[in-house]
């Protein structure tokens, strides 16, 4: 009742197993993926913050420091 009728609409045209585009698919990402005890010490290394609070600001700026520069 509400909706558009079929009567209306052109049927659009099917591809029929025509060449499929690969322009947007990778080969692959070209490297392994890391075992989970070297992902977890990576992300445990991160996390570490000197107690002292200057020092932990200085850690900060020198880490955002390099995140911007690559």
């Amino acid at each position: 009742m509400f909706g558009r009728s079929d009567k209306s609409s052109t049927p659009e045209p099917t591809d029929a197993g025509g060449a499929t585009s690969d322009a947007g698919h990778e080969a692959g990402k070209g490297r392994p993926t890391p075992s989970r005890r070297e992902a977890e010490a990576a992300r445990k290394q991160q996390i570490k913050i000197p107690k002292d609070p200057k020092a932990a600001k200085k850690a900060t700026r020198e880490r955002d420091r390099e995140a911007r520069a690559t």
